[in-house]
C-alpha cells in the first residue's frame, strides 16, 4: 500500500512539473497528410471539432481541415510554415525578401522566404 502511494504521488509530482500549456507556445503548426503545413499564431487559439473536421480559429485566421486529412498537429515557438497567399500577382501586394528589399519580378522568385503584404496584412510564404 505504502509503495503504490509512493508511486502515486510520484507520477502527480512528475506530471505537475512537466505540464505545458498552450500559452507557453507562439504557433500552432498544422500538417496535412499531402505534405502540406501551416501555421498560425495560438494567440486568442480556439480549436473544435465538427461534423469529421478540425477548426482552429485565433481571430484573424480560420483554418479548417478533414480529420482524415490531419497528419499532425503541434504548438512551437518558431513558424513551421505559413498558409498560402492567393493571388499573389495582385497589383496591391508587396513582396520582400528576408533582407527587406522589395521584390518586383514575381516569376522571378528563387527559392526561399519572403514577406508578402496583402490588405493590410502581412505573410511569410516559402517558395520551394
Amino acid at each position: 500500500m505504502k509503495k503504490l502511494r509512493a508511486i502515486l504521488l510520484t507520477a502527480i509530482l512528475v506530471i505537475s512539473f512537466a505540464t505545458i500549456k498552450a500559452e507557453d507556445y507562439k504557433f500552432f503548426t498544422i500538417e496535412k497528410t499531402d505534405g502540406t503545413s501551416q501555421t498560425m499564431t495560438a494567440v486568442g487559439l480556439t480549436i473544435n471539432y465538427t461534423d469529421g473536421y478540425l477548426v482552429a480559429q485565433n481571430g484573424n485566421e480560420t483554418t479548417k481541415i478533414l480529420l482524415s486529412d490531419l497528419k499532425r498537429m503541434y504548438f512551437t515557438n518558431e513558424a513551421a510554415a505559413i498558409s498560402d497567399i492567393t493571388d499573389e500577382k495582385a497589383s496591391n501586394n508587396e513582396t520582400y525578401d528576408m533582407q527587406g528589399r522589395r521584390i518586383t519580378d514575381k516569376p522571378l522568385m528563387n527559392r526561399g522566404i519572403y514577406i508578402i503584404k496583402k490588405d493590410g496584412k502581412t505573410q511569410k510564404v516559402f517558395v520551394k
